[in-house]
């Protein structure tokens, strides 16, 4: 295997949202799925992590194979029945322009079973 091959330059997604009172329970519950689904339509999504910040909003955080994988999902997401965050009553404010980590500073990712 090429040495290009190994090391993949991985992006960080974030995504700043908040969610009306009293359906954060929602939130987490459809979270799983959604995940599951946008992995099999953009197999380029790796991991995705979930968290609430001290003010109340939310940050979704998504590690994706390569910046090209994250915007094609950013334009398309809407086209996945399980995750049509443009369309979830529980937002209050539905999933913000996502921010990238710019490619520069991106660390490189290693594949599984690479050294």
């Amino acid at each position: 295997m090429r040495r290009d091959e190994e090391i993949m330059t991985a992006v960080l997604e974030f995504a700043t949202f908040t969610v009306r009172d009293g359906h954060e329970v929602a939130l987490v519950a459809e979270r799983d799925e959604m995940i599951e689904a946008l992995r099999q339509a953009f197999p380029g999504l790796l991991a995705a992590w979930l968290t609430r910040r001290d003010d109340g909003t939310w940050v979704d955080v998504i590690l994706w194979r390569a910046r090209a994988e994250a915007e094609t999902a950013a334009r398309q997401v809407c086209n996945v029945e399980q995750a049509r965050a443009c369309r979830r009553p529980f937002l209050a404010v539905p999933f913000a322009t996502p921010g990238h980590v710019p490619r520069h500073s991106a660390a490189p990712f290693r594949g599984p079973g690479t050294s």
